[in-house]
């Protein structure tokens, strides 16, 4: 087994690598070189669930996918991690961060062909996408990853009632323009994504799960 299993702060963290399990794929799929995108890009999710109701153990994946090719979207794991409760994310994110940079900056060669590697998107959910991005959660008064708008609980729910609020950039979030936010510097940025744009909004969770179930009730 290839794998880099590491001990950290809270568990284990195996690293399986995205490098070996593109060319995998691409194998898999008998892609030749001309029907291999000249850029492979790829999608990330990361989340956690408990495993057991009597300890605070949790599987935390980290899941890749090509996003810009039908013939090769098979998901594939990217790292694990098992412990007690949630680690911190820099910890976590480093051995991730690591591979990525230099496949965005060196690309990879497939059958004597330079393919390069792009992040597309990072897919989590609310809380995953707060711990991974050092910011505050979806309860907080600047609970929101896409605005500045200061929010206002109505009833036990937190709110951003104003439609037409300043909206946050890629920009803004790098240069700190608004620190209520933030709780600790993440080592996502050091992959030079857009850490607003590259981040969409939880369909699943938001839509749904969270308004569609509320209007069912009724």
């Amino acid at each position: 087994n290839a794998n880099k299993i590491l001990q950290i702060t809270r568990g284990k963290y195996d690293y399986f690598g995205i490098h070996e399990d593109l060319l995998s794929i691409i194998s898999k799929n008998n892609c030749g070189k001309q029907g291999l995108p000249d850029n492979l890009q790829i999608n990330i999710n990361i989340d956690g669930l408990p495993i057991a109701k009597s300890s605070n153990s949790t599987l935390s994946p980290i899941l890749g996918k090509i996003s810009n090719s039908v013939e090769l979207e098979s998901v594939f794991i990217i790292s694990l991690f098992h412990g007690e409760g949630k680690n911190k994310c820099n910890e976590f994110l480093k051995p991730f961060i690591e591979e990525p940079e230099l496949l965005i900056r060196n690309s990879f060669i497939y059958k004597n062909r330079k393919v390069n590697f792009k992040m597309n998107a990072f897919i989590c959910d609310i809380p995953a996408k707060s711990f991974i991005t050092g910011t505050k959660g979806h309860n907080c008064y600047f609970g929101c990853h896409k605005c500045i708008e200061k929010g206002d609980y109505v009833g036990s729910r937190m709110t951003f009632q104003t439609i037409s609020a300043k909206l946050q950039s890629d920009q803004s979030f790098q240069e700190r323009k608004q620190i209520e936010p933030r709780r600790y510097d993440s080592i996502l940025e050091d992959l030079q994504i857009g850490m607003v744009s590259q981040l969409p909004l939880d369909y699943m969770h938001l839509t749904c799960l969270g308004k569609k179930k509320l209007l069912l009730k009724f």
